[in-house]
């Protein structure tokens, strides 16, 4: 149980977080309005007043559950920027799921549906450019393609047609079970968002979208929920139902290289930020940190993103050299200002330069690397590799150590050559291990 201050929980900053963190945070809150949802259905067909008495008081908890997730998302975010975020959740949650399914029939439902998907975020996008004349690309961030699907005149089908064929409980694999819910659950929460936002708008062209796009969902909801086996019990759904949270849940932390790297690449942006506004000591100690994480940052990527990239992304070789002269043209700004006193007027102009030049690496890097390795790598890969990002980023704390006031004080840095000797070789002993 939660009091209504740990249920008030601070939202994200949308310009400065991983999109996936966005995209998680919409398919569990899906994940937990259908476990509350199916709870009371549960209720309301059972007659032993215990279990009544037990559902309501999981369904409670669930609720809070749902409150703090949901409430993660940001206010400042408008009704269409989260609009995209909500397709970007079906194109990229429905791929990932399609890419995982054993099931050969399974897998063909999964990539018939991401395609249609693809056709609501390109038109959502194009409303999005057209209202409030900006890019969908801004929220995707890149890690998710803006493009045609199946044009939106083929997705109207006789609701017969929709109907597939369910999976056999007994025979088939748990992962099976799991991936139906978890798509039927962000479909439907997808669904009702868009049955209650579409009146809102006044510009005809947006309400007509909302209209149709949410007639699809329909469809989506009837095509994933048939694929769940009409024969399992109550409780066998109940069961289905928590084990697919503590599924999610679990794979939710950070143990997926890119999402280490994303995160870092935020502390990056907020390091500059922080620089930037501070002055005195302050500015002093805010450059200290942001030189030791770029430098643990840069050589982590050197050793774990970069070889990955050309062993296994076609044109890799290509991709890496490129960002390899990004990162010795940033290293030879840093190296300038890592010799100069933050407060010298001639700082704060380099500083800049800098830091749009890091910008500008970070963004090519999570389009043409992490993407790639996002779509051509496994789960078990992807922590195998975050284990020597993690060893980088524990030589790179963000924030002193409470109490103590200057850099010099907080950690003993040394020659940003040194740093990165040293994190290599901690990054190649966890690979190692």
């Amino acid at each position: 149980m939660r009091n209504w201050r740990e249920l008030n929980v601070k939202p994200i900053d949308p310009d400065h977080c991983d999109p996936y963190t966005r995209c998680r945070i919409i398919a569990m809150n899906g994940i937990e309005v259908e476990a509350i949802m199916f709870s009371h259905q549960l209720a309301r067909n059972t007659v032993d007043p215990e279990v009544k008495r037990q559902l309501a008081r999981t369904r409670y908890i669930e609720a809070q559950q749902q409150k703090v997730v949901n409430w993660l998302l940001p206010g400042v975010s408008s009704v269409l920027e989260t609009t995209i975020a909500y397709e970007q959740v079906a194109v990229d949650l429905t791929a990932w799921v399609a890419r995982m399914e054993p099931d050969p029939y399974l897998k063909q439902a999964y990539q018939f549906g991401v395609l249609e998907d693809f056709d609501h975020l390109y038109r959502y996008a194009n409303l999005y450019e057209m209202i409030e004349h900006r890019k969908a690309e801004s929220i995707v961030d890149g890690l998710t393609e803006v493009m045609p699907g199946r044009p939106t005149r083929f997705h109207h089908r006789n609701p017969v047609d929709n109907v597939r064929d369910p999976y056999a409980k007994d025979a088939t694999d748990p992962l099976s079970k799991l991936h139906a819910l978890t798509i039927m659950s962000a479909e439907q929460q997808t669904m009702n968002f868009y049955m209650n936002t579409g009146p809102t708008y006044m510009e005809p062209i947006a309400r007509q979208l909302y209209q149709e796009i949410g007639l699809i969902e329909e469809e989506h909801v009837t095509h994933y929920e048939s694929l769940v086996d009409p024969g399992e019990t109550w409780w066998e759904q109940l069961v289905n139902h928590e084990y697919n949270e503590c599924y999610l849940y679990y794979c939710a932390p950070g143990d997926d290289v890119v999402a280490l790297l994303m995160r870092q690449h935020g502390d990056i942006r907020n390091l500059f930020d922080e620089v930037e506004a501070s002055s005195g000591d302050a500015r002093q100690d805010a450059f200290r940190r942001l030189v030791r994480l770029l430098a643990v940052h840069e050589t982590a990527e050197e050793e774990v993103v970069h070889p990955f990239v050309r062993r296994n992304v076609e044109g890799g070789d290509e991709i890496v050299d490129a960002r390899l002269g990004e990162e010795r043209a940033a290293k030879e700004t840093l190296s300038t200002l890592d010799d100069t006193d933050t407060r010298d007027p001639k700082f704060m102009p380099q500083f800049l330069s800098l830091r749009a030049d890091v910008q500008e690496h970070a963004r090519a890097e999570e389009r043409y690397e992490f993407t790639h390795i996002r779509r051509s790598t496994d789960a078990a890969a992807l922590a195998a590799l975050a284990k020597g990002v993690k060893a980088a980023e524990a030589m790179a704390p963000t924030r002193p150590h409470p109490g103590v006031e200057s850099a010099a004080a907080n950690v003993t840095l040394g020659p940003v050559a040194a740093l990165m000797d040293r994190t290599r070789d901690a990054v190649r002993k966890a690979l190692e291990g």
